[in-house]
């Protein structure tokens, strides 16, 4: 791939990923209210759950923005030094693992959300 592409593949990434992070800060306080409005047992081991899976989440989310970051400061030091009409035209190897990894972090990140927003929903 140019290094173009490569670069667009990182600012997409990095946008979306920003985006689920803007999210999580939504997500958060619903579940924040959730704990705070049921203090019955009934709730407490779903709630731990869900929190639990919130945490690994936005783990895995800050990890891989981290990598699309330093993926990209890669990049501009393989481009550093020459200039545009070179730097399209320079071929670079694809980042084949961090597009697997984001295509399945947002697939998981969808799946999770809904689970999320079904709990939230229940308990409100």
């Amino acid at each position: 791939k140019s290094a173009l592409q490569l670069h667009i593949d990182h600012q997409l990434w990095a946008s979306e990923l920003k985006y689920f992070k803007e999210e999580f800060g939504i997500l958060d306080r619903y579940l924040l209210e959730v704990a705070s409005k049921n203090t019955v047992k009934e709730a407490m081991p779903g709630l731990e759950q869900q929190q639990n899976k919130f945490i690994l989440q936005r783990e895995v989310l800050d990890e891989l923005l981290h990598d699309v970051n330093e993926h990209e400061k890669e990049l501009a030091a393989k481009v550093r030094g020459v200039n545009e009409v070179q730097a399209e035209k320079m071929k670079l190897e694809d980042h084949e693992g961090v597009r697997e990894r984001v295509l399945t972090f947002k697939k998981l990140y969808a799946e999770y959300k809904q689970e999320l927003l079904d709990f939230i929903g229940q308990w409100m």
